[in-house]
């Protein structure tokens, strides 16, 4: 952990759309941070992206409806 080095993380792979999310959380302080496609992004763009997909995802069930 970069907050206070703890090594035993915990550590949650998502794929959204094209894009691999990994949240990482440490239980000895607390800290959380994500990843999108290995780059630290704040969980604001994690939010956007999901809910991106999930419109995506809306869009074509409609048009094969």
């Amino acid at each position: 952990c970069p907050a206070c080095r703890e090594r035993d993380l915990v550590v949650i792979d998502l794929e959204v759309g094209t894009h691999a999310l990994t949240m990482v959380s440490c239980a000895a302080c607390g800290a959380k941070w994500w990843r999108r496609d290995g780059d630290v992004v704040e969980v604001a763009e994690v939010v956007a992206l999901v809910e991106q997909d999930a419109r995506s995802r809306r869009a074509r069930r409609r048009q094969r409806a």
